[in-house]
């Protein structure tokens, strides 16, 4: 991974805004400006403290009893929840607005625009479906394994063991591992290799959905995808196509991370090292010109040493040219604009300005991620003014009075106060509502907080075979849940998310017959 030092060194573009910002501190040193900081002494009375649902003590690995922002009754739309489907739609749609056209798109410095476009013909003849298609389109990276095979089993076996594995022979006995909007995720197995990977089927094109712009946005996510070569970015090693069938191959992580953060045995220092970690690799992204735009739970998985790693590249977008450029390629560079991702998540700009900093509106996500890491609730549902919870974090510091006469504290300290208190100076940056005003990713990593968090990470990483010399933090140790061990131990409100995804891929199925009637 790269040191601090020479993320430094990539990121002097945003040191140079930073020093032309009227209001900008000395950020070699991350000087806080004094009004800004919170009070580490500052003391709550208890009408200070909203009516909250504690977090439930789950056995000595419990995080503390921090309390929730808001009631549950109350408040049911900010329990945590997982987005099949992100937000993606633009700006100009709602606003009466043009869309930027293709002419308008932005090129990597030296290459102009081709002058006759690239006309590419949709295949006459449908794979997608074609099961058989799918088995010999991965077979160069092993096989489907049937559904009653225990991947934990797989991955615990040394690599000079030798392990028969039943391939599936349909697509109702193949072993499905993951669901969404964007396809469904398979496990594929090498057995030469002993060696699990994780293959995406994407999505179908949508009847209405022009070709060309479907088949070049499914192999920008590839490109993006393996160009990132980080331990907390999963790796990233094919795009596979045959005719409409497209699968991306990946290295397999056997922990979903949303999962892991619903179970409620996280620790505090184990919060802060997956916050590191995913820290690291938004920084990495950053600093190559890459931002995510959809970082949230659900996109994070975890391996079977604790190491985290974010995934699904689709939203991820190219906002710097000069740390991205590409030997030999002609990339074209489009502008950041439209919402993407999933609404707590979005940064208040996305859902407000038809253009913005998307490394910054990243920034703000990962803030969102470690409020519900230690909250296990989401602050809002969404960050407009009117979101009641949003609105209360951004009004002027101070006290209110509901309709029922109870007293509300306003204002980030609302937020923050819920939060550790050798974390809340950091985390207050990171969501400045002003983008102008909020943190970079360099700001972040030269913090005091974030230099201080003893994490987990692999020393000598070797991108190729997506392993290193394990150095374990000696502060927690992880504790890694598997869906169906969630389901076994939280068996109704397995049943209860079971039921909230079904509800929403209804919604995504019949949303999507509608766009193609």
């Amino acid at each position: 991974m790269p040191s601090n030092n020479f993320l430094s060194r990539l990121f002097n573009k945003d040191k140079d805004r930073k020093k032309e910002s009227s209001s900008s501190t000395n950020h070699s040193s991350i000087a806080v400006p004094q009004r800004h900081v919170p009070s580490p002494n500052s003391s709550f009375s208890n009408t200070d403290i909203p009516h909250s649902v504690k977090l439930k003590p789950s056995s000595s690995s419990s995080t503390s009893t921090l309390q929730q922002i808001d009631s549950h009754s109350h408040h049911p739309h900010l329990r945590l929840a997982r987005f099949m489907e992100k937000k993606e739609h633009h700006f100009f749609n709602n606003h009466n607005i043009s869309s930027p056209s293709s002419s308008t798109k932005l090129h990597a410095a030296g290459n102009a625009p081709s002058s006759k476009p690239v006309v590419h013909s949709k295949p006459l003849q449908s794979k997608f479906d074609d099961y058989n298609a799918l088995t010999q389109l991965v077979s160069k990276y092993g096989i489907i394994p049937d559904n009653t095979i225990d991947l934990m089993t797989l991955l615990n076996t040394p690599n000079d063991t030798i392990i028969s594995v039943p391939e599936a022979k349909t697509s109702s006995t193949a072993l499905i591992i993951g669901k969404g909007a964007g396809g469904s995720v398979y496990p594929l197995y090498d057995s030469k290799k002993n060696h699990l990977y994780a293959m995406k089927k994407l999505r179908l094109q949508l009847s209405k959905e022009n070709w060309s712009s479907y088949e070049s946005k499914l192999k920008n996510e590839f490109r993006i995808a393996n160009k990132l070569h980080n331990q907390n970015l999963i790796r990233t090693y094919d795009l596979l196509q045959d005719n409409d069938l497209f699968i991306i191959v990946m290295d397999y992580a056997p922990f979903d991370f949303f999962t892991i953060v619903m179970a409620g045995v996280l620790t505090k220092h184990e919060i802060y090292c997956y916050f590191r970690q995913m820290c690291n690799g938004v920084a990495y992204m950053h600093s190559i010109g890459l931002a995510h735009r959809d970082l949230k739970l659900d996109n994070c998985v975890v391996d079977k040493n604790g190491i985290l790693k974010i995934v699904d590249f689709g939203s991820s977008v190219i906002f710097d040219t000069k740390r991205y450029k590409q030997e030999g390629q002609n990339q074209e560079i489009e502008k950041a604009s439209g919402i993407m991702g999933s609404d707590p998540y979005l940064a208040p700009e996305v859902v407000t300005y038809p253009y913005y900093d998307p490394s910054l509106a990243d920034v703000w996500s990962l803030a969102i991620i470690y409020c519900c890491m230690i909250l296990r609730r989401f602050p809002w549902r969404v960050p407009k003014d009117s979101d009641a919870s949003y609105g209360y974090f951004v009004s002027k510091p101070g006290e209110t009075t509901d309709e029922n006469g109870h007293k509300k504290v306003v204002g980030p300290n609302r937020l923050l106060r819920l939060l550790p208190t050798s974390s809340k100076t950091l985390i207050e940056f990171m969501l400045k509502v002003d983008p102008k005003e909020r943190f970079t990713m360099v700001d972040v990593l030269a913090t005091e907080f974030f230099t201080k968090i003893k994490y987990c990470h692999y020393d000598n990483y070797n991108i190729d075979t997506s392993s290193g010399d394990l150095i374990k933090a000696e502060n927690h140790s992880h504790h890694l849940i598997t869906n169906r061990q969630f389901t076994d131990e939280h068996p109704d409100e397995a049943q209860k998310e079971k039921e909230r995804e079904e509800v929403q891929a209804k919604k995504i199925i019949a949303e999507n017959n509608a766009a193609s009637a």
